[in-house]
């Protein structure tokens, strides 16, 4: 009687436990109520909100991001407050305790490393890492070019193969110019400078490591390894901007002279070059997306405000603007011009330079999945020229 009783007991206890078992959900282990959380999108140092319920203040609690450990600045019963840790990937929030793990929801996280060049003060010049979220500099990686005095920057281009920006500068003494050509290898921390008889501007490395630049109105080859002129690729077209298409080795070019708007492409291949006329439209920046489609900058709003739209490349069309200055900016003289561009792969959304009527800096975040935008005001004197996005460092 004894022996059955411990039995039937046994299976009563078994019965029970697996009946809890089955009510607890795997993925919610803390039996909390997620009703939001913002941004979908975000950066590091970004600050993500969880809203909800059932949140254990008291508890040891963890915030991981893709298996990442966040930093977790308030805890409520309805709220969480989390800053987005450096070195953060895309991928699962999970809240863990003592008491078990439940899952958020996904998030992407713009993991990208993002440069650019910046004016000082003095006319030094020199290559910060930025915040991709505000734009704002966090660290030098050189500056004063190498501490060789210069006057001018003619810009940078960052070299994937050797993993090192290089660029040119100038210092004039007494009417006398002196040229310099610039390298600094991110692997090695060095940074080398030598006296050339020229410089180029818009520089652009391709993926083979060749560089190229622009002299005058010329598309010229240059030594990457000396700075020194290596011969002429296109002559007499003044171009103002620059795109380099890796899937098809060309160049894509904006050339504007007076009652001219073209774009050139030229193939580095076949050495192919063609002309699409852009019926005088005014372009301030291009950029290339890896699907292929080129987006461009220039007056294309009412009143021609500044505004963002995609170029076809075979036939210079525009289309209807993706994004036009807000009246706030446009036409009430407070004009701001787009000037530069740059792509996050990982969260699909460009980084815009910006420049108002009064000189004042700042930088845009657009999202390209929902055509809405973030502008940050750029601390007063940073000035942020070319951007260059860095996956593989």
């Amino acid at each position: 009687m004894k022996n059955k009783l411990l039995i039937v007991l046994s299976i009563f206890i078994l019965v029970s436990c697996n009946k809890d078992d089955s009510n607890t959900d795997p993925d919610n282990q803390l039996n909390i109520v997620v009703t939001s959380y913002e941004p979908r999108k975000a950066f590091y140092g970004g600050i993500l909100t969880i809203t909800g319920e059932n949140f254990d203040r008291n508890a040891d609690n963890t915030i991981t991001i893709n298996g990442q450990e966040q930093e977790i600045k308030l805890v409520l019963d309805n709220k969480i407050e989390v800053k987005i840790v450096e070195g953060t990937s895309s991928g699962e929030i999970q809240l863990s305790n003592s008491g078990g793990s439940s899952k958020i929801g996904d998030i992407l996280v713009a993991n990208e490393i993002v440069y650019t060049e910046l004016n000082t003060v003095d006319y030094n010049f020199g290559v910060f890492k930025i915040n991709s979220g505000t734009g704002k500099k966090e660290d030098f990686i050189f500056d004063n070019f190498c501490n060789v005095p210069s006057y001018n920057s003619y810009g940078i281009s960052y070299n994937k193969q050797d993993k090192e920006f290089t660029g040119y500068s100038d210092l004039d003494v007494n009417g006398q110019y002196y040229y310099y050509y610039h390298k600094y290898s991110i692997e090695n921390s060095s940074c080398e400078s030598v006296n050339v008889n020229k410089g180029f501007r818009s520089l652009k490395h391709i993926d083979d490591g060749r560089l190229f630049g622009v002299f005058i109105d010329n598309l010229v080859e240059i030594d990457s390894e000396t700075g020194f002129f290596n011969r002429f690729v296109l002559q007499d077209i003044r171009i103002r901007n620059i795109q380099y298409d890796s899937d098809n080795n060309q160049f894509l070019m904006y050339v504007n002279e007076t009652n001219t708007s073209e774009l050139h492409t030229y193939d580095l291949s076949t050495e192919a070059h063609t002309v699409v006329d852009l019926n005088g439209r005014f372009i301030q920046a291009l950029k290339l997306l890896p699907d292929g489609r080129l987006l461009a900058t220039g007056p294309r709003g009412p009143y021609n405000c500044r505004a963002l739209y995609e170029l076809n490349k075979e036939t210079g069309e525009a289309s209807d603007p993706l994004f036009t200055m807000p009246s706030e900016y446009c036409p009430a003289n407070q004009n701001h011009d787009m000037y530069g561009m740059a792509y996050l792969p990982s969260i699909n959304s460009l980084l815009i330079n910006v420049k108002t009527s009064n000189d004042e800096r700042k930088h845009m975040v657009y999202d390209l999945d929902t055509n809405e935008y973030e502008m940050t005001n750029l601390p007063s004197g940073q000035v942020n020229s070319t951007l260059f996005v860095l996956e593989d460092l």
